[in-house]
C-alpha cells in the first residue's frame, strides 16, 4: 500500500463498515472545527496469533509430532518476523522455554501465563515482542466450564512502541472458553465481558489497541459474532476491514492433517481466531493485509488451528 490510504478506509476503521457514506470529512477526522492536518506514517505494524494445540495431561495431545511443531513455529517466526507474536495452548514450561530461547535474538521481550498457585495448569499463553515492554498486566478468568477449568485461562497485556511508530500500542492476548461445552456459551460471554473490563482498565485510550487470540467465537454464527462486536464496541475485526466476508477464512477446519486420529477432526469449519483493532483519536493503524497462515512440518499441519497474521500499514495520524 505504501504511505497512503483512502478516507473510506479511515472511516471504516474508526466507525465501522459503510461509515464513509454517512460521515462528513470532519466527522471522519473527529475535528468539528479548526485547523486539522491528516498524514500517513509508513509502518508497518505486524502481529501473529497461533493456537499451538500443545496440550498436557489430563488432556491428550491430538497430533503426531509436538517436537516438530515447536521446531516449525520457531523457524516460521524467524522467517516471517512479525513485531508481536501471540501463541496459545503452549502449556508445558519446557516448550515455552524452548521457543523463547530459540527466537530470543529476535524477540528478547516476553510475557507468559497467566498463572497462580493451585493444581491447574497455567494459561498456556506466550507473548513475544521485538520491543521493550512499557507496561504489562495479566488476568485469570474466574469463570470456566468443563475441561477448560483444568487451566488458568486468562489474558496477557503488553504495551510496546516500535521503531518509527508514531505512538505506542496496547496488545491484549487471550484464549477464551470453548463455546461448545455444556455451559460454554454463557461462560464465554462472561469471559468476554471480563476481558472488556480488563481492557478498559489497562489500555491507554490515547493509544491504538489490539485484542487478539483464539476467542472461540464462531464467526459463522451471527448471534455469537454480534455479541463479540458488541462486547468490544469500538473495535474492528481486521479480517473484514480488508474486505473479507465475515464467515470466510476459517481457522479451525475439518480438512486438517494435524490429527493422529481423524475422528478428532471438527465436524464443520469455523473462524475462531481474531485480531481486533481499536484506533485512537489521533492515530489509526490502517489494515493492509490479513492472512490465514497454515504452517506445516514434514507435510502435516502443526496444530488443530491455523494462525492469523496481520499487517497494519500505513499509520494514519491526525493533528493537532
Amino acid at each position: 500500500m505504501g504511505a497512503s490510504f483512502s478516507l473510506r478506509q479511515l472511516a471504516e476503521h474508526r466507525f465501522g463498515a459503510g461509515a464513509s457514506t454517512r460521515q462528513s470529512l470532519r466527522q471522519i477526522l473527529g475535528r468539528p472545527s479548526g485547523h486539522v492536518r491528516l498524514g500517513a506514517r509508513a509502518g508497518p505494524i505486524s502481529v501473529l496469533t497461533q493456537n499451538m494445540a500443545l496440550l498436557v495431561a489430563p488432556a491428550p495431545y491430538l497430533g503426531t509430532d509436538r517436537a516438530g511443531a515447536v521446531a516449525e513455529i520457531c523457524a516460521r517466526l524467524r522467517a516471517l518476523s512479525p513485531h508481536i507474536v501471540g501463541l496459545c495452548e503452549v502449556f508445558k514450561d519446557s516448550e515455552r522455554d524452548e521457543i523463547r530461547t530459540t527466537v530470543k535474538d529476535i524477540y528478547p521481550y516476553f510475557r507468559e501465563g497467566p498463572d497462580q498457585f493451585g493444581f491447574e495448569s497455567d494459561g498456556g499463553l506466550l507473548l513475544l515482542s521485538k520491543f521493550p515492554l512499557l507496561a504489562s498486566n495479566d488476568f485469570i478468568f474466574d469463570k470456566c466450564d468443563g475441561v477448560d477449568c483444568w487451566a488458568n485461562k486468562g489474558i496477557l497485556h503488553i504495551r510496546v512502541r516500535g521503531t518509527g511508530w508514531p505512538t505506542a500500542l496496547d496488545i491484549f492476548y487471550s484464549h477464551t472458553q470453548n463455546i461448545s461445552t455444556g455451559a460454554g456459551q454463557p461462560t464465554l460471554y462472561a469471559q468476554l465481558a471480563d476481558m472488556r473490563e480488563f481492557v478498559d482498565t489497562h489500555a491507554d485510550h490515547e493509544l491504538p489497541t489490539i485484542v487478539m487470540g483464539d476467542l472461540n467465537i464462531p464467526a459463522e454464527r451471527p448471534g455469537d459474532y454480534t455479541y463479540l462486536l458488541r462486547a468490544f464496541d469500538g473495535f474492528r475485526d481486521s479480517w473484514t476491514l480488508v474486505g473479507n466476508p465475515i464467515a470466510s477464512g476459517p481457522t479451525f477446519v475439518t480438512n486438517n492433517t494435524f490429527y493422529e486420529d481423524t475422528d478428532d477432526r471438527p465436524n464443520s469449519d469455523q473462524r475462531l481466531d481474531y485480531i481486533l483493532l481499536r484506533p485512537a483519536a489521533r492515530v489509526c493503524p490502517i489494515t493492509s493485509e490479513v492472512t490465514v497462515v497454515k504452517f506445516t512440518h514434514n507435510g502435516l499441519h502443526i496444530s488443530d488451528h491455523f494462525g492469523l497474521h496481520a499487517v497494519f500499514n500505513p499509520i494514519a495520524v491526525i493533528d493537532p
